[in-house]
């Protein structure tokens, strides 16, 4: 998908923008910014875009965003049906990399921060507990004034560099190239196939959606994404088969159905080729690390 250049909201003359936030629901189109970003979802869930990686996110995720690289995240269905009580509040804090002053981080002491800065380029999600520490201090950025408000965020820093329970996001960097151009049509692409998991979405369609026949739609698609659209669609339903073996009691084979594998065997190894686990192993991991938090 192609992303849209957007501009962080000012700074109000500190160094770094910090923002606990409670809205009704969480989308931006795709998009990018020079700043990087650090997002911590006090309560949501959803569907999380960054580079070519997608993923569930639920209450709980940290993830840090590089500078230019391209992301989304977009809160499943029912947070767009007026829902009361149904809102996400989330911690968001943006930084330039030279927010301390150019070379801050190429000081000895402190090479191991411009090392995270260059390794966010690719996006990182923490967990475990070194997650935990840093959302405390999240907590504590929110509610500092003056020195310490920066040295607070210099000590978060700090805790990801060191971090040992960290997963790096994308397979390869791709940075946006600041273009413009198609902007509109893949996020009407992105729009349309999120809405439409569940129905058996055709080449046909999803190219008259855009304007295009289905072979250049296919090459449109893989230009710019590096990925068919089988590809990425595949990889929509399995996050949101993700969502269901966390949230759910269905079996294995009637989330299968449901998201339109026929096959049982066939829907068990295209999960563990994604997941690198079988989706009852997922669902035992994960379900027991929920009850860990």
């Amino acid at each position: 998908m192609k992303p849209t250049l957007i501009q962080v909201p000012s700074y109000d003359n500190y160094s770094f923008r910090v923002s606990p936030e409670t809205v009704p629901y969480l989308y931006n189109p795709f998009h990018y910014h020079a700043e990087l970003e650090l997002t911590y979802i006090l309560k949501s869930d959803g569907t999380r875009f960054v580079g070519d990686h997608i993923e569930r996110f639920r209450s709980g995720d940290l993830v840090l965003v590089g500078s230019n690289l391209p992301h989304c995240w977009k809160n499943d269905g029912q947070y767009f049906q007026g829902n009361p009580g149904l809102e996400a509040e989330i911690i968001v804090v943006h930084f330039k990399e030279d927010f301390a002053g150019p070379g801050f981080f190429q000081l000895s002491e402190l090479a191991h921060i411009g090392q995270l800065i260059r390794d966010a380029k690719m996006g990182i999600k923490f967990y475990g507990e070194d997650k935990i520490k840093i959302c405390d201090q999240l907590r504590k950025l929110v509610e500092s004034q003056g020195a310490e408000r920066l040295t607070t965020l210099i000590h978060i820093l700090d805790l990801m560099a060191k971090a040992e329970n960290k997963e790096v996001l994308c397979s390869f960097y791709s940075p946006s190239n600041l273009s413009s151009e198609n902007i509109d049509r893949l996020n009407k692409i992105f729009e349309y196939s999120l809405e439409r998991l569940n129905e058996n979405i055709t080449l046909k369609e999803v190219s008259n959606l855009v304007s295009l026949t289905p072979n250049s739609f296919c090459r449109y698609f893989k230009l710019h994404t590096r990925k068919t659209y089988r590809q990425f669609l595949n990889e929509l339903k399995i996050a949101h088969v993700c969502k269901l073996l966390q949230q759910t009691d269905m079996s294995i084979a009637h989330i299968a159905y449901d998201n339109g594998y026929n096959n049982l065997s066939h829907f068990v190894r295209t999960f563990k080729r994604m997941k690198g686990l079988k989706p009852l192993e997922y669902r035992r991991k994960i379900q027991g690390s929920m009850s860990e938090e």
